[in-house]
């Protein structure tokens, strides 16, 4: 079932759309809500005691409420109901439709039949008596929805409410039907009115059906229809079995470029369509029995076929599949055997998936390729008739004879493409959306979806030059080619195309100059293709028509950033900011790019308005802590960054700021206390942990602060550095209270071993942890082979510093 955001602050519906569209491609393929499952019908039993102790019945069964302690008792009368089917069973209404006074039922499906009507041949089970309300249309709707009706029967009332709407798309009659089962009916019923006010209708009688008219207290006999349609119970019959399915396309979309590999060749070929000459794409293989027989006659019927201007390529999918059982071998001796005359070869996958995409596109109810199948392509490149389960010369030539270019028109079309004839309401569209089709193919083929596209615009192109200016269909060519050029964008966008983007909202704005999500879509299509001096010139334009316009000037403002012109983006942001003066985020855009400019007087300024507009503005307050960080005003700076934490306790930036603003300040406490916070929110965040650790040392909790070294170098090598510098300052402290010769080593080893001891600062903290351990022969060992790593080419100063140490741990000294 379709997904629901789990945080009710999640507005995304990213995951809800996914869903649904996996729920509707498994409705596709023939699955179903209720699966297998027969339609279930359930007898109410009565009530019995909740412990199920002697199953006693209480009462009629007829009785709706439940005394404390009870539960309900129901017998499954499925079968017995006749109403079992095994159908993909929706909605369910009840009404007298032969006014014998028990209830007939209507069924939808959604799958074929699509509606049961149900006539009730139960036996009569006792009286009735059917009431029809009607309001006065002014304190009450005319149909009384919502009015209560108590009918007074020998075994107290019995209560019902007309309803609009009833089960699942449902609406069932609109009239109260009382089965009285052994009760007597005494005569009267009491309305309560959804307007106010109850009303009494009373000579009421058992076995008829009356109209109740608010205000009139009177109900009024209403007699059977005369001459009712009789109906006749049917049994639905087994479709009749066939060989095969013919669709005539009753419009006709562009094949797509479809490639076979023949059995002597290592490289596609394309397969030519759309010269002129009808095409049948035939798919074969050679363990299809039915297929070898289809492919013999076509080969025997070459001459006729040739004659009337048609073409056959058939294509294998032998070889194809997780399993397969056949090889491309097994269909080229096939080939060779008949003397195939046309053109074959290997299908290709991507053919077979464009195939794929074809029936998926043209069919809602969707199934796997079986084999034959068949495509005829017209002389324009068409896709005109699909062919599911086989196909004969005869069929098709004359097919070939009815779908030529001289009987194309669309209600001819249409009218050989349904199954029995009708009326229709609408004239059929003489062109099918390219645009819809092309959507099919934007995942898998996005380079089919650009050239179905391209091809439309050309079409549209040439339809317009024909059409009168004034005609309605040239309007209509225009909103196709508006709609290719967008679509045309969005595909090339979306593959990282943004020049080639950029290129079709300028078609687009040419024939929609006031769309203004294209336009703002071609400046994100040149941002991001790098095109600032086209993308300045834009912005101008249009600021030019729209000085005032806020979004056209930052846009300008960020452009001059990004081409490193920092003051004349300031100077826009300004000039916005005179437009807006109320405006927080323009303040806060301001003041974030002073403060990249080191103007931090002037960064705070616009930065503290900001917050005074918006006290809530997450990013100011945090921004206004780092700078005042930067300056060293701790104090301000923790004001702004735990406000920045209130508003989102789980922002790492702002949780960052103010751990560092406590460690720089000294309070070592509240830093720790923050780095922790931040690594619960950013546990992947290798700075967190690395900064943490450092904390955790200063607080003189070792173990752990070691621990988080360590872990922020497994997140990210480039932390290997700073790890072997907390290493070294281990090792070599001159405070002895501060030196962990153990802590040191540890960390020093597994660096070495990280970076499989090749490199020489890494290799000297190891051996100065050595040392400190007092194992002063590992130590020299180490530099020793520091010393081999480094060897000559220049590095003599270092060379000189690392024999110095070996000197050293050789006369078992530290060298501190």
């Amino acid at each position: 079932m379709p997904r629901a955001p789990s945080d009710p602050g999640d507005r995304s519906v990213e995951a809800y759309l996914a869903s649904l569209n996996e729920l509707h491609q498994r409705l596709d393929e023939g699955m179903s809500f209720s699966g297998n499952e027969r339609n279930k019908v359930f007898l109410n039993c009565g009530a019995r005691a909740a412990n199920g102790a002697g199953h006693q019945d209480r009462g009629d069964p007829d009785r709706g409420d439940l005394d404390r302690g009870e539960q309900a008792r129901f017998a499954d009368a499925s079968a017995v109901s006749g109403l079992d089917f095994a159908d993909d069973a929706r909605g369910l209404a009840f009404f007298d439709w032969d006014f014998d006074g028990d209830l007939d039922v209507a069924l939808s499906n959604r799958t074929a039949p699509r509606l049961r009507l149900m006539r009730n041949e139960s036996p009569p089970a006792g009286a009735f008596v059917s009431l029809r309300l009607e309001g006065n249309g002014v304190t009450t709707n005319r149909d009384a929805v919502g009015a209560r009706v108590a009918l007074a029967t020998s075994l107290g009332e019995s209560i019902h409410t007309v309803r609009a709407g009833e089960g699942f798309l449902s609406q069932s009659s609109l009239s109260v039907h009382f089965g009285l089962g052994r009760a007597k009916l005494l005569g009267t019923a009491i309305v309560r009115w959804p307007g106010g006010g109850d009303e009494v209708f009373s000579g009421l009688e058992a076995g008829q059906s009356y109209r109740l008219s608010q205000g009139k207290g009177v109900a009024s006999r209403v007699e059977p229809p005369s001459g009712r349609l009789a109906l006749t119970a049917s049994s639905q019959a087994p479709a009749v079995a066939t060989t095969g399915e013919r669709v005539v396309l009753a419009t006709r979309p562009p094949a797509p470029r479809l490639t076979l590999r023949p059995f002597d060749s290592e490289h596609d070929q394309a397969i030519d369509t759309g010269r002129g000459a009808t095409v049948l794409l035939n798919v074969w293989a050679s363990w299809c029995l039915p297929c070898r027989g289809e492919l013999e006659e076509l080969a025997q019927a070459a001459p006729g076929l040739r004659a009337a201007g048609l073409k056959v390529v058939a294509i294998s999918t032998d070889g194809l599949g997780e399993r397969p059982q056949t090889a491309a071998a097994d269909a080229r001796k096939f080939m060779e055997q008949i003397a195939f005359p046309f053109k074959n070869g290997l299908a290709t996958p991507e053919t077979l998936d464009k195939i794929d995409i074809i029936q998926r596109y043209l069919f809602d109810r969707q199934f796997p390729l079986a084999l034959p199948f068949s495509l005829l392509i017209d002389g324009q490149g068409r896709l005109a008739v699909l062919y599911r389960g086989g196909v004969h010369p005869e069929g098709l030539l004359r097919d070939r004879d009815q779908l030529g270019e001289n009987r194309s028109a669309p209600a001819e079309l249409r009218e050989s493409s349904v199954p029995m004839a009708g009326h229709w309401y609408t004239e059929p569209d003489a062109q099918p959306s390219v645009v819809a089709y092309a959507r099919w193919f934007e995942e898998r083929f996005p380079d089919e979806a650009i050239a179905l596209l391209e091809n439309d615009v050309e079409r549209s192109n040439t339809r317009i030059r024909d059409l009168p200016v004034d005609s309605i269909e040239r309007g209509r060519a225009r909103l196709d080619l508006g709609e290719a050029f967008r679509r045309l964008a969005f595909v090339e966008a979306r593959r990282k195309n943004p020049a080639a983007a950029a290129r079709h909202y300028r078609s687009l704005l040419k024939l929609e100059p006031e769309d203004e999500a294209a336009q703002n879509r071609l400046l994100n299509a040149l941002f991001e293709a790098g095109n600032h001096d086209e993308l300045l010139a834009e912005v101008r334009a249009r600021l030019d028509r729209s000085p005032a316009d806020r979004e056209l000037r930052v846009r300008l403002a960020e452009v001059l950033d990004r081409e490193g012109k920092p003051e004349e983006a300031a100077r826009e942001l300004e000039r916005a900011i005179g437009d807006h003066p109320e405006d927080a985020q323009l303040r806060y855009l301001l003041g974030h790019a002073l403060a990249r400019q080191q103007q931090s007087t002037a960064a705070v300024e616009q930065l503290e308005k900001a917050v005074a507009l918006d006290p809530s503005y997450l990013e100011a307050q945090s921004l206004l802590g780092l700078v005042a960080l930067a300056e060293h005003d701790f104090e301000t700076a923790t004001r702004h960054l735990l406000r920045a934490v209130e508003i989102d306790p789980r922002n790492g930036e702002a949780r960052h700021g103010l751990a560092r603003a406590y460690a720089e300040a000294g309070k070592i406490e509240e830093a720790v206390s923050q780095y922790r916070a931040l690594v619960e929110i950013e546990p992947e965040g290798a700075a967190g942990h690395h900064e943490l650790g450092l904390a955790l040392l200063r607080a003189r909790e070792r173990a752990e602060g070691v621990d988080e070294i360590r872990r922020a170098y497994t997140l990210d090598r480039s932390f290997l550095p700073a790890a072997n510098n907390v290493a070294w300052i281990l090792a070599t402290r001159p405070e002895k209270a501060l030196r962990d010769a153990a802590a040191a080593l540890r960390l020093a080893r597994e660096i070495n071993a990280l970076t499989d001891h090749r490199e020489p600062a890494f290799l000297e903290t190891l051996a100065a942890a050595l040392a400190e351990s007092g194992d002063f022969e590992a130590a020299a060992q180490t530099v020793e082979r520091a010393i081999e790593v480094v060897g000559g080419g220049g590095q003599e100063q270092q060379l000189e510093l690392l024999r110095s140490r070996l000197r050293l741990y050789r006369e078992g000294k530290t060298g501190r």
